[in-house]
């Protein structure tokens, strides 16, 4: 069982359109290692999966502080990922409450396999048929303007060519990988822990810009005889 967790301390009330600061705090005394360039990667995600922030806490003596604005009321999620010296990745799950308006429930997601940021276009590919819960691979191309893009030769995000992030729609299991690059394309490979639907979000960095791309993946059952875990560059988290 993972015994290590971060404090979250929350000026309240967290208020939509308001900017609003995070502070973390370590439960008992444990330092943090980098991981991917920081000590704290946060992801934000509102209830429905249509907000998505990607920040970056600063260190600050003990604890760890990062601000941002949330846009409207509702419930959302803080995942809090990070490495403590010498262990393996930590995920750490916070609900937060924040007051407004909160808008109409997001229709059903259905699958969606290609995304767009302003002149790119990034589109996923299941080389190996549906997803299923378990292990699951992919492959993602990259273009400009219909043209083929290497990822190898984009700039590096911190520390890596691309960051992938899928999020359960129901249960909010939390998934974090690195893509690899490989013969021209991304290559995913995640352990999806539940059928269902998840959103994906995946991040590269092009000429100083960061590129976030948004996809909707369904992961059917687990198929009999395939193992519900494998090793792979891969880790995560459910609750």
């Amino acid at each position: 069982m993972n015994t290590y967790q971060l404090h979250l301390n929350v000026t309240k009330p967290i208020i939509a359109g308001r900017e609003t600061a995070y502070h973390f705090s370590t439960a008992t005394p444990f330092r943090l290692q980098d991981s991917h360039e920081r000590k704290i990667h946060t992801i934000i995600v509102n209830n429905d999966l249509t907000f998505f922030t990607h920040i970056h806490p600063v260190e600050n003596g003990d604890s760890y502080s990062v601000h941002t604005t949330l846009p409207h009321g509702g419930r959302f999620w803080l995942f809090a990922d990070y490495v403590p010296e010498g262990q393996h990745q930590v995920i750490n799950t916070f609900a937060l409450e924040v007051e407004g308006e909160i808008p109409p429930p997001q229709v059903p997601f259905h699958p969606r396999l290609t995304a767009v940021s302003g002149e790119y276009k990034l589109e996923l590919h299941l080389d190996h048929g549906p997803l299923h819960q378990g292990h699951a691979m992919l492959s993602a191309e990259l273009t400009k303007n219909g043209a083929h893009i290497d990822p190898a030769h984009i700039d590096n995000y911190l520390g890596e060519k691309a960051h992938a992030v899928l999020i359960h729609q129901d249960s909010k299991a939390f998934v974090h990988v690195h893509p690899e690059v490989r013969n021209g394309r991304f290559v995913l490979h995640a352990e999806l822990p539940q059928e269902g639907i998840y959103r994906a979000w995946i991040q590269f960095k092009i000429h100083g810009i960061v590129h976030t791309t948004d996809f909707v993946l369904e992961a059917k059952a687990a198929q009999a005889g395939t193992p519900a875990h494998g090793h792979h560059h891969a880790h995560g988290h459910h609750h």
